[in-house]
């Protein structure tokens, strides 16, 4: 899942993630290192985390992977999520007969539907109105960057007041 939007060759995303909630359960992993409040920078790579699903069948580990994206919120920077799930609604896709050129063939002229950009500015409003993403006064009442650290901060070695 990346902070871009595919309807704009892919632009990268920067900004703030208002909220995020991970998608969990039974076969489905999100492996990230985001928050709500998080900062997504121009400077980097836009990787927001790897959503892995597993099923014992495609079909299974495919149904998965859909309701992971769909309950995978992200609010504050653009996200190539419903472009994931057109190319996975594919039925080129969905047999699994993908090659190097089938995005190209197949999403060229990609846009998100209407119903999706409408669901989305609902969401940021709703968002704006609640106050979501807003920095909190009072300590421990929501996510903040010292809650989340980020590995930079984390491993040794790569912050240097750590390893004075």
């Amino acid at each position: 899942v990346y902070a871009e939007d595919p309807a704009q060759q892919f632009m990268p995303s920067a900004g703030t993630v208002l909220l995020h909630r991970p998608a969990a359960g039974p076969g489905v992993r999100f492996d990230s290192g985001i928050y709500s409040g998080a900062e997504v920078p121009v400077n980097y790579d836009p990787i927001l985390g790897k959503l892995i699903t597993w099923g014992e069948t495609r079909e299974a580990a495919l149904q998965r992977m859909e309701r992971a994206l769909r309950e995978n919120v992200v609010l504050g920077v653009q996200t190539g999520t419903e472009y994931l799930l057109d190319v996975l609604a594919h039925p080129a896709f969905r047999e699994g007969a993908t090659h190097t050129h089938f995005l190209d063939e197949h999403f060229a002229d990609w846009a998100p539907s209407e119903e999706a950009t409408r669901e989305a500015a609902l969401a940021y409003a709703a968002a704006d109105h609640v106050g979501v993403g807003a920095p909190s006064a009072t300590p421990g009442a929501g996510p903040t960057a010292e809650a989340h650290p980020s590995p930079w901060q984390t491993l040794r070695g790569f912050d240097s007041a750590r390893t004075r």
